[in-house]
């Protein structure tokens, strides 16, 4: 499972709006659900929220990834969100976060939610990858952005 193969343009939203963590995660929770990606919205955000509590998934230079595993995903999948407004994320480096990148992975997908993370994090501490994603505008973009760093 590559990350590009993973892309759903319904989960791609830029200019998203949300007051708080907890507004943007229901938020993009409904994306998911909407898209058929989850099956039931609460217990994920619940999975998710259970995450978060126990370390926050704001990594740091303005980029969060909250994230977790459960029994009500339909499909392993990610969201790319450039918020409208930067939020508090108890992030590593004390800065709020104006891009959240969602992952949901079925309970069963242990060892290739783990690769896709992994994959998803190393890209993310490359400068340029990162300065691609957060300042591209259009989906298309990030769909070249992932296609070129899946050939490398």
């Amino acid at each position: 499972m590559d990350l590009c193969s993973l892309i759903d343009k319904r989960l791609i939203v830029f200019n998203f709006d949300g007051q708080d963590k907890e507004e943007i995660i229901q938020g993009v929770a409904e994306l998911m659900f909407n898209s058929g990606k989850i099956a039931d919205k609460v217990k994920y955000v619940e999975g998710v929220f259970k995450r978060e509590s126990e370390c926050s998934t704001g990594i740091g230079m303005g980029i969060a990834i909250p994230h977790c595993r459960s029994d009500v995903v339909t499909q392993p999948c990610f969201s790319l969100v450039k918020l409208k407004n930067e939020v508090e994320w108890d992030s590593f480096d004390g800065k709020p976060v104006s891009y959240v990148i969602m992952l949901a992975a079925p309970n069963d997908a242990n060892n290739e939610f783990l690769k896709l993370l992994s994959s998803l994090s190393y890209n993310l501490m490359d400068d340029d990858f990162r300065e691609t994603l957060i300042n591209a505008s259009s989906i298309e973009e990030i769909e070249l952005l992932f296609k070129e760093k899946g050939e490398n």
